[in-house]
């Protein structure tokens, strides 16, 4: 895994952004996913045939070496064009699928707040989802105070889970309900495939805290 991470921050340095698909996979619903580079982070997204919605779910791992600009969810829509300097920032054009119409934002270099004040048609191909500002990636430094603070709000409360179809009170759903509440107040929380392993061997055997209901 330290030798995937660093090969892939040598690529990034080098090659400016590397959008290149990797380590695609298929998740537990059917569909496929990859992994790629952006904003200085690795990130993940859909596989789709066309930059859309046509989901691939089989041969995953046919994508890899390819852009995710290409071929992530909705690529097609989020691909920026036209950026230009406005006031010393730039900003680029793409088309909001949620809103159903075109619409621009300022570019960044991290997706949060590191505006781009410089050659900033070198921003036109690449996916809007990764360089623009929004409201909601700006809450980011404050989605583990929020989760915090709603969790502690529920002590002595049993609590359910759209996700579970409110059936159930397990410590998982804790956890998830945590996240609904959050992406409801606004904050971006990527929805991502479940591709965890259970260990064979005992990573930490005193461990004492865990999330529990009921007690």
């Amino acid at each position: 895994m330290l030798r995937f991470t660093l090969i892939t921050l040598l690529l990034a340095a080098s090659e400016g952004v590397n959008t290149k698909l990797s380590h695609s996979a298929r998740g537990k619903g059917g569909s496929c996913y990859g992994y790629y580079h952006a904003a200085g982070k690795q990130k993940w997204c859909w596989l789709t045939s066309n930059g859309k919605s046509a989901w691939v779910k089989h041969n995953c791992h046919h994508y890899d070496g390819y852009s995710g600009n290409q071929y992530c969810a909705d690529a097609y829509y989020n691909k920026l064009h036209g950026s230009k300097m406005h006031k010393g920032h730039c900003y680029g054009h793409y088309h909001d699928v949620k809103k159903g119409k075109d619409t621009w934002c300022w570019l960044t270099h991290d997706g949060k707040e590191d505006y781009a004040k410089s050659k900033c048609s070198s921003f036109d191909t690449y996916s809007a989802a990764d360089w623009c500002y929004t409201k909601s990636s700006s809450k980011s430094s404050g989605l583990g105070a929020y989760i915090t603070k709603w969790t502690k709000s529920t002590l002595h409360s049993r609590v359910k889970s759209v996700q579970s179809g409110w059936s159930q009170t397990e410590c998982w759903d804790l956890g998830m309900r945590a996240i609904e509440k959050a992406r409801k107040a606004g904050y971006k929380i990527p929805r991502g495939p479940s591709v965890y392993e259970w260990s064979n061997n005992v990573v930490y055997s005193e461990a004492r805290d865990e999330v529990a209901q009921g007690l």
